[in-house]
């Protein structure tokens, strides 16, 4: 099974997540050059 967790996130989670068993995933859902979503 694969999760898909934010970026930025805790540190934690990703290693939790793998621990569990799962795969782990990640996507950006933030843009500190414009301070807004990035929807790419």
């Amino acid at each position: 099974r694969t999760i898909y967790i934010p970026l930025p996130t805790w540190g934690n989670h990703p290693k939790v997540f793998n621990m569990a068993g799962l795969s782990v995933k990640t996507y950006r859902y933030y843009d500190a050059s414009t301070r807004g979503l990035d929807f790419q």
